[in-house]
């Protein structure tokens, strides 16, 4: 599927027929290190990832009717392919809609190993939460507990619905 998806014209790349820009990730660093010291403007980064993940990329695939399983496949797909890192369901509630995702190789957080003080994967768990919510049909956030910049193994994120969220959890 993701074949079929993606072409390339004029100096344009669409995948999923939304337009995407490849980066090199230093930018993703100095941008990270940037508003590590501002909680509102990483919160806003995080939303905006959420907010066009969901309304934009994640929308366009509702035409394909997937199940919840198949949409995280498919979200972990697309972080494979455009090189955020290799993404794992540990564990899911279907019921309770919450479960737990690592990941390795985030290009983001191996970056600023040793460089900052929080957990860095902003824009990777706002695409996580936009992607749920629409599996789900209901507002998910998502948390990063842990993060390989700060000394973990793996980034691990916690998903479940945005109101089971405790004030300031989701930063």
């Amino acid at each position: 599927m993701m074949a079929r998806s993606i072409s390339f014209k004029d100096g344009s790349i669409s995948l999923f027929s939304n337009r995407i820009v490849m980066a090199p990730a230093p930018f993703f660093f100095e941008f990270t290190k940037a508003i590590e010291n501002s909680p509102e403007e990483t919160h806003s980064l995080y939303e905006s990832a959420k907010t066009s993940f969901k309304d934009v990329v994640a929308k366009d695939v509702r035409t394909y009717k997937f199940s919840v399983n198949d949409y995280i496949k498919w979200l972990f797909d697309i972080a494979i392919f455009s090189g955020w890192g290799l993404l794992k369901l540990e564990s899911l509630d279907k019921e309770k809609m919450q479960g737990i995702i690592t990941m390795t190789n985030s290009p983001v957080s191996e970056g600023l190993v040793g460089k900052v003080k929080m957990p860095v994967d902003h824009i990777v768990r706002g695409f996580i939460a936009g992607a749920l919510s629409i599996a789900f049909k209901k507002d998910l956030d998502v948390a990063e507990t842990e993060c390989v910049a700060l000394g973990a193994q793996s980034c691990k994120f916690i998903f479940k619905l945005a109101q089971e969220f405790k004030e300031g959890e989701v930063k």
